[in-house]
């Protein structure tokens, strides 16, 4: 994985389709599509998170701890053409990720009771008896700003399924939003341009959100969904 450390803001917003839709329009005008879209600018990811025995991930994130890591390992449209192995950090309320590529055999591997055999900190938490808990699915639009390294994204129909799931397009899995709602991301590295400031400041109660997708989705297979809503408060 890689060892620079580069700490990025993310702010995250809960909002009704219909400002999504108005804000999309905005940010397409400024923003290229990333390089995963496809021609309506739009891909499914899905990532497979892993815990502790005791869910100490799952933990800190609903306590909102600081300095604290989730592992994942991620793919896009159910492809086995990209695996990536990840891992995101949270300090000072900022965020880090590493990512390192798999392949497929990895993959096989690690859900087999294996690591990947790069010698990284996931390697030694596997051998502590961290395991696959929850897929999170969603599918999300995303574009790219090159001044600030600006990435917005927007995450529709985020949804819960079963650890095996990473690959099997056959199951929907569980929705974990409200119908008619979405995350608006927005990621930057030191100052966020105003031509991006601008876009955001036309719009009026914009809800700014502390969210975990992970949190949430493990939640939701638990069968708490009233508890998933109270993250963002």
């Amino acid at each position: 994985m890689s060892t620079e450390i580069v700490y990025r803001t993310e702010k995250k917003f809960l909002l009704p389709e219909i400002q999504l839709h108005r804000l999309e329009s905005k940010v397409r005008l400024l923003c290229t599509p990333d390089s995963h879209s496809d021609a309506e600018g739009k891909y499914e990811v899905r990532s497979l998170y892993f815990d502790s025995p005791d869910y100490q991930c799952y933990s800190e994130c609903k306590a909102g701890v600081d300095n604290r890591k989730k592992y994942r390992i991620r793919t896009y449209n159910c492809s086995a053409d990209v695996i990536n192995l990840e891992c995101k950090t949270g300090l000072h309320g900022k965020k880090h990720k590493d990512v390192a590529k798999i392949s497929q055999d990895d993959y096989e591997r690690i859900l087999s009771g294996g690591d990947t055999g790069l010698q990284t900190e996931f390697d030694l938490k596997l051998k502590q008896g961290y395991r696959p808990t929850v897929v999170v699915a969603y599918t999300r639009s995303a574009f790219v700003y090159p001044v600030g390294n600006v990435r917005i994204t927007i995450d529709r129909d985020i949804r819960a399924l079963p650890e095996k799931a990473l690959f099997d397009d056959s199951l929907g899995g569980m929705p974990v939003l409200l119908s008619g709602k979405a995350i608006l991301e927005v990621k930057y590295d030191d100052v966020l341009p105003q031509a991006i400031k601008d876009i955001f400041a036309e719009e009026n109660e914009l809800r700014r959100v502390s969210f975990s997708k992970y949190a949430v989705c493990v939640d939701a297979l638990r069968g708490n969904m009233v508890d998933s809503f109270e993250i963002f408060n």
